[in-house]
């Protein structure tokens, strides 16, 4: 058999050729709520301090500090994100625990799979 004739089969059957057989769509919109999530919790616990060095006139002490602050930001949004990717995880494996065996791509299983793929995707991927 050749190479087109296999190529041709798989175009023509649909089969997908990826690694992971997950393809972008609604589902991959996780990625966005969740790194949305992580600007807000960061731009609210560091509101009170950009609050005190803009009403402060002695505010650049302040500044002076925003270098440990930045690290400590970093931490905070990556820890943010992963509590609500394992909050997220948790409802999905409850709303639709995982299966094991072989089920085609239109089937619910595939749907919360992929659901389930695009959640953790941003921690581990």
């Amino acid at each position: 058999m050749s190479t087109k004739k296999i190529k041709v089969d798989l175009i023509r059957e649909k089969i997908p050729v990826t690694t992971s057989n997950i393809y972008t769509g609604k589902s991959s919109l996780i990625i966005l709520i969740q790194f949305i999530f992580g600007i807000l919790v960061v731009t609210v616990v560091n509101s009170p301090l950009m609050i005190l060095i803009l009403q402060n006139e002695r505010g650049w002490v302040l500044l002076l500090l925003m270098p440990l602050g930045v690290y400590g930001n970093l931490w905070l949004f990556t820890f943010s994100i992963a509590i609500l990717t394992w909050l997220i995880l948790k409802i999905l494996k409850w709303i639709h625990p995982p299966q094991q065996g072989v089920f085609p791509l239109d089937s619910k299983e595939f749907k919360f799979y992929r659901h389930r793929y695009w959640a953790s995707y941003l921690l581990y991927g």
